[in-house]
């Protein structure tokens, strides 16, 4: 059975299915929702705060916006797009993330690997780190700490520059690859069109 939504969920919310989860928009000041056995889907979050669970699946969520924070047990974590701070954590699946604004960004995942993708102009410092860690070419990178411990590969360095303030992004792929790149918003909305 699937629980299907195509209006706006608002307001202080707190959800929690046996199934999967398909909602349009959620809107309000706080939302939790949580899934025991089965996906949590959404193609917009409009919250000061969000609290989003699925015990065993995927979470696949649009554009989001506000604090938001996401886990899921055995299951692949999809952000179209965040505006804000992003806590995401998955002890078995992957995680395919586009931080369009950023906040605070705290990525892990124990077993699966880590796609971040962010704007060329975006400014950050990141902390990442997996057993293996790639950062595509166009990727601009200032104040480089590389280090390998335990065969996990380790990189501190800062994003087109040092700046006072900087968000922080921590991405940690326990025992897979991560790897940074970048993606223009127009981009993301092309690939969300051909799913």
């Amino acid at each position: 059975m699937v629980v299907k939504s195509l209006c706006t969920v608002s307001y202080q919310i707190h959800l929690h299915f046996l199934q999967i989860v398909e909602i349009d928009k959620l809107q309000g000041t706080s939302m939790n929702i949580s899934t025991t056995d089965g996906a949590l889907k959404t193609k917009y979050i409009y919250a000061e705060s969000s609290h989003l669970s699925s015990s065993n699946g995927n979470i696949e969520l649009g554009n989001i916006h506000g604090n938001v924070t996401i886990r899921t047990d055995a299951g692949a974590v999809t952000v179209d797009s965040s505006d804000g701070s992003l806590t995401v954590s998955t002890q078995q699946g992957d995680l395919d993330v586009y931080i369009s604004q950023l906040g605070i960004v705290n990525l892990l995942t124990q077993e699966g690997s880590i796609t971040l993708k962010v704007p060329k102009a975006l400014r950050a410092e990141l902390q990442l780190s997996g057993a293996i860690v790639e950062v595509s070419p166009e990727i601009q990178l200032k104040d480089i700490g590389n280090s390998t411990q335990q065969d996990h590969q380790i990189i501190h360095a800062f994003l087109n520059g040092t700046e006072e303030g900087s968000h922080l992004i921590k991405a940690h792929a326990v025992r897979g690859m991560l790897n940074i790149k970048s993606q223009s918003w127009i981009e993301s909305l092309k690939l969300k069109s051909l799913r």
